[in-house]
């Protein structure tokens, strides 16, 4: 499937701090290896990120 970038570019520039990830050869399936891989990443950032605030916080 190809998917036009034009709303994905729009959403990352409205959005402060978003980070737009281009996955080559996959559509919207969340299980596409391309996918999971970046979705993985992405949670782990995230908990580091989180854990980052946390530590700050206390």
């Amino acid at each position: 499937m190809i998917c036009p970038l034009d709303n994905a570019y729009a959403l990352h520039k409205a959005w402060p701090g978003s980070e737009l990830q281009i996955i080559r050869e996959a559509g919207h399936a969340s299980r596409e290896p391309g996918i999971v891989d970046a979705l993985i990443r992405a949670t782990d950032d995230l908990a580091r990120n989180l854990l980052k605030t946390s530590d700050r916080l206390a």
